[in-house]
């Protein structure tokens, strides 16, 4: 079944969706969800195409998926630590 674009937006078939369940993972977590469940880690970003770094519910950096040294930079400002190789899988 095809989904219709309209002005931006998707406007999905009526009847597909009733039965979807939204992952529990902090990826799929909204900002807000972050904040009040005082999230501490790494979040990957979808939407945005960032990494995000959060401590206690408070985002402490968002920097680029495709950069490993603005990530690396952001550990090292954040926490004291020293990256010192990032790979990608």
């Amino acid at each position: 079944m095809a989904s219709i674009i309209i002005k931006g937006r998707t406007k999905v078939p009526k009847g597909t969706m009733e039965d979807f369940d939204r992952p529990k993972h902090n990826d799929f977590a909204t900002t807000e969800e972050l904040k009040k469940d005082k999230f501490s880690g790494v979040r990957n970003n979808s939407i945005t195409s960032c990494i995000e770094i959060w401590t206690v519910g408070d985002i402490r950096a968002s920097v680029p998926n495709d950069d490993p040294d603005a990530l690396s930079k952001a550990f090292e400002d954040i926490f004291g630590m020293s990256i010192m190789r990032i790979e990608k899988e």
